[in-house]
């Protein structure tokens, strides 16, 4: 456990990761995977968000330079969409990730289109994320807590 004083109203409390704030009489707890930006939904972790039916997969934007910070895209139920990082998502994949781009003759280019998600059969840098996209999709989600549109 670490406590560090942030300011005169708070101190910030950290234990195994999580942080929670103490400020003004009130314990906060600040654990948070993803926010919506719009409805300001909180997922608690990565868990909680992938199996949440109020999210629809709905594309991939590759970043060439560093696979990791592409970002894949869910829409919300709130109308909004949500942008995650590949990096915060890695951890669901453990097979090979190649070292080459294969960009060119032999690859089928569903990188250049955000909203391919199908895997590529080329070993290729980026596929390890073709990867990670069908293990979210294929992800078992709870139903929802929330009322269905008329």
């Amino acid at each position: 456990m670490k406590f560090v004083f942030e300011s005169w109203t708070n101190y910030k409390i950290v234990i195994k990761d999580t942080i929670f704030i103490l400020g003004r009489n009130l314990l906060q707890n600040k654990l948070e995977f993803k926010k919506c930006p719009t409805c300001k939904y909180t997922w608690e972790n990565q868990s909680d968000f992938l199996s949440d039916s109020n999210l629809e997969l709905i594309g991939y934007q590759a970043n060439f330079a560093n696979p990791g910070a592409g970002i894949i895209l869910f829409n919300h139920s709130c109308h909004s969409t949500i942008a995650l990082k590949v990096k915060s998502v890695e951890n669901l994949y453990d097979g090979p990730i190649f070292k080459k781009n294969a960009a060119g003759d032999e690859c089928p280019g569903f990188c250049l289109y955000k909203d391919n998600l199908e895997k590529c059969p080329v070993e290729c840098e980026c596929a390890f994320v073709r990867e990670i996209i069908d293990i979210i999709k294929a992800w078992p989600k709870k139903p929802s807590n929330l009322p269905q549109a008329v």
